[in-house]
């Protein structure tokens, strides 16, 4: 007996693995089913990728613009500033002339 069932093992392993009508089409179904799925996965989540990539190139060209508004704004801010501290020592030197002014009288 011995002999007869190493010769059906090495039969067994001499066949390998074929595709025939022994495949119930149930199988075959779900895994092309399944492969649709995947296939279908995939192209959404590469599509969604891409609109990140859109709206990231978006953003990044609105926070530029935003930049060099807000740029503009503090170089305007700061000759405020200056214009501010000039006014300021002119109404203090005026302060000072009119109490000699004053003074003198």
């Amino acid at each position: 007996m011995s002999t007869v069932l190493h010769k059906l093992v090495i039969m067994a392993n001499n066949q390998g693995w074929k595709i025939d009508k022994h495949i119930p089409v149930a199988l075959l179904a779900t895994l092309i089913i399944h492969l649709c799925g995947t296939v279908w996965a995939v192209a959404k989540f590469t599509s969604h990728i891409d609109n990140i990539d859109q709206a990231i190139s978006a953003q990044t060209q609105i926070n530029s613009r935003q930049d060099e508004k807000i740029e503009a704004i503090q170089n305007v801010n700061y000759s405020v500033d200056k214009r501010l501290s000039m006014i300021e020592n002119a109404v203090l030197e005026i302060k000072e002339n009119v109490k000699d002014v004053k003074g003198k009288r």
